[in-house]
């Protein structure tokens, strides 16, 4: 199994993939947390999130661990495990993945646009469009191919924008006055 240049240790790899998936979440969770009226709501909802999301993580780890001989060269080798189980839940493993690839992109659409244009505007459609086209071809390069290289520049991507975000937390804010709050 090759391994991405991008990525120099198994550190700098979980660090990518946790930048990745914030990345996600701010582009899909910005918007709606603006609209959200009950606080604690949200808490609960990104305490159990984490909770659901970290043991689906760890199961998947541990089956992986134990058939990694078997499944080490495999693109997506969670169906296949989930095939050595049963044949129907190999095909329900496969419709949820692609559910999740596809909630994922959708939102990650919807975001993408939120941010650069009202998506309610006329051009909305335009950036809409364009970005679906390039989201297409992308996917053209194959599910590794992505993983290897698209995943860890998204996570790039996501280390910088965390580390602005640091920064602008503990930068004083300025008021419409001129003054530093």
């Amino acid at each position: 199994m090759s391994t991405s240049v991008l990525i120099s240790n198994w550190l700098w790899a979980a660090i990518l993939y946790v930048s990745y998936n914030i990345v996600l979440a701010i582009s899909v969770l910005g918007p709606l947390g603006v609209q959200a009226k009950n606080k604690s709501a949200l808490r609960n909802g990104a305490i159990l999130g984490g909770i659901g999301l970290g043991g689906s993580a760890i199961a998947i780890y541990f089956a992986m661990e134990r058939n990694f001989e078997i499944v080490k060269d495999m693109e997506i080798p969670m169906i296949y495990l989930a095939g050595s189980l049963s044949y129907i839940l190999q095909i329900i493993y496969a419709l949820v993945l692609i559910g999740e690839i596809y909630t994922t992109a959708v939102g990650s659409l919807y975001g993408f646009s939120a941010r650069i244009t009202d998506v309610n505007s006329n051009k909305a459609k335009f950036y809409i469009i364009g970005a679906t086209l390039l989201a297409l071809a992308a996917s053209q390069l194959g599910f590794s191919n992505m993983v290897k290289y698209l995943y860890p520049i998204m996570g790039y991507g996501g280390v910088v924008l965390l580390v602005c975000l640091v920064i602008s937390r503990f930068k004083p804010v300025k008021s419409t006055d001129g003054m530093e709050k």
